[in-house]
């Protein structure tokens, strides 16, 4: 809950609570430049506050044309993806 984040040309933006069932909760897409960082922050049941600052642009290599960027905050952790769409489904490739 208390999810804060920053990344690139989207700016600041605020989610007051998450849902349980792993649904992702935001949802962009946007073509822009890359970014250097994502910067996530967030409280969990226990009370504990999390903090997080990916590395993206040091960490994507080839061209991210016609992909998009995937970061998944977990409970006490973020992973960040780049995702395909492919006819056989969406690919993923975990680049933090």
């Amino acid at each position: 809950m208390n999810i804060h984040y920053r990344y690139g040309e989207l700016g600041e933006h605020f989610k007051p609570s998450s849902k349980s069932n792993g649904d992702s909760i935001i949802f962009m897409r946007l073509d822009m430049t890359i970014p250097d960082d994502f910067e996530v922050s967030w409280d969990t049941p226990d009370g504990k506050q999390h903090h997080r600052r990916v590395p993206v642009r040091s960490r994507i290599k080839d061209s991210v044309k016609s992909k998009s960027v995937l970061f998944l905050t977990l409970y006490d952790d973020v992973r960040g993806y780049i995702s395909t769409s492919t006819p056989m489904g969406e690919k993923r490739e975990r680049f933090y």
